[in-house]
């Protein structure tokens, strides 16, 4: 008997583990933004919006139109990567499918390009809140001709007091941008990307954008 109960002891405590280390897989997660290029008339922009948060596997094709508040559709790429959708909706699929190619970047034809890193800058910004658990906010700010121009500022949901990334990317006329911020939620250490539309200073130059390619197909966009 006693052996019997050291056999039952055993496997309980595997069973345990094994729920405890499927559990951290699900931490320490993380979410990746990556732009894809401008349509031709420099409308709309394509992002790549990959993300394991909550063990989910979730690869999207986001489009975003200049200045919007949501982005105006998705792609899942191991679903049915030429078909819309809503990005709020994530395809019930099997771990580990496979991504699938699209045709719709061939609608993206204006290569993104970044601002440079030395003229983008984030800080803390002073909060009137003394709540200890409250959401640290912070400023972005863009260097022109020497001075420092704020573009946005805003809390990020659940984040730690650890510093975020930015990364800015302008339009093809130079008066917009998007905004990308990186940063690490409190508790679960996952990995998140904040998007924003700014506006850019009047006096910031655009960027250099490489020249369109002859679309496959007319898109609205």
């Amino acid at each position: 008997m006693r052996l019997i109960f050291l056999g039952l002891l055993i496997v309980f405590g595997l069973v345990g583990l094994t729920a405890r280390a499927e559990a951290c897989a699900c931490c320490d997660a993380s979410t990746t933004v990556q732009p894809l290029g401008w349509t031709a008339p420099g409308g709309a922009l394509l992002l790549r919006y990959q993300s394991n948060v909550g063990c989910e596997q979730v690869d999207l094709l986001m489009v975003w139109h200049v200045g919007a508040e949501a982005p105006a559709g998705c792609y899942d790429t191991r679903l049915d990567p030429d078909k819309r959708i809503s990005c709020e909706l994530i395809s019930d699929v099997p771990p580990g499918t496979a991504r699938r190619p699209s045709t719709i970047p061939g609608h993206f034809t204006r290569a993104p390009s970044e601002l440079p890193r030395g003229e983008v800058r984030v800080r803390r910004a002073r909060s009137s809140s003394d709540a200890a658990d409250a959401d640290p906010s912070w400023t972005v700010e863009l260097q022109v001709a020497g001075a420092w121009h704020r573009v946005w500022r805003g809390a990020l949901p659940s984040a730690t007091a650890a510093r975020p990334s930015v990364s800015v990317w302008p339009n093809p006329r130079g008066d917009r941008a998007m905004l990308l911020l990186g940063y690490t939620t409190s508790g679960n250490g996952n990995g998140q990307v904040k998007t924003a539309w700014i506006e850019l200073p009047a006096s910031q130059s655009a960027p250099q954008i490489a020249p369109a390619a002859p679309q496959a197909a007319p898109h609205q966009d």
